[in-house]
């Protein structure tokens, strides 16, 4: 838990030039993309999660296009959608999501369409899917949902789409 600790006390506040910020009727999301610019705590349990057993072929993306920090604060939430299975910059076809829960907040359930699967936020948690796999976030009751995610990807061409598939309009 010190890792995840350290994370969270070097997490960047809402100021920092290296968000991407997302604002809607879903509230509000911060994503990064910019694996230099982590705090070295992040950088640390991203490298951590890349050590998890995925199928041969399935290479982590440690540039992290998409992935990162992610921090939805209260009021937050994403609804029922698919990731993006292409890659922009280089055609690959990505297959595993990975989300690090870093804190407990009341809400923020990852929530999978097919099983009614809910996973709750808590320090520590990992949730590893494919990427094919509907899911949202509920609402974020009260406090920060804030994670780090990775994803795996293979090098042969994707005939996907490299936005994610919204389900439920996101009004981004």
């Amino acid at each position: 838990m010190g890792l995840i600790n350290a994370a969270l006390a070097t997490w960047h506040d809402e100021r920092w030039t290296g968000w991407h910020r997302y604002t809607g009727e879903m509230g509000e999301k911060y994503a990064t993309k910019d694996s230099l610019r982590l705090p070295t705590p992040c950088q640390l349990l991203i490298n951590m999660m890349a050590e998890h057993s995925v199928p041969d072929g399935y290479f982590p993306d440690l540039d992290l296009h998409g992935a990162g920090m992610h921090w939805i604060k209260q009021g937050g939430h994403l609804p029922l959608h698919r990731d993006a299975t292409t890659h922009p910059l280089t055609g690959w076809t990505r297959r595993m999501n990975a989300v690090l829960f870093l804190e407990s907040c009341d809400g923020g359930e990852l929530r999978f369409e097919d099983s009614n699967e809910v996973i709750s936020p808590e320090p520590g948690r990992l949730a590893m899917f494919p990427v094919d796999k509907p899911h949202e976030v509920l609402p974020v009751k009260s406090a920060n949902r804030r994670t780090l995610s990775l994803f795996w990807w293979e090098a042969v061409p994707s005939n996907g789409s490299t936005q994610a598939e919204w389900i439920a309009s996101p009004n981004f």
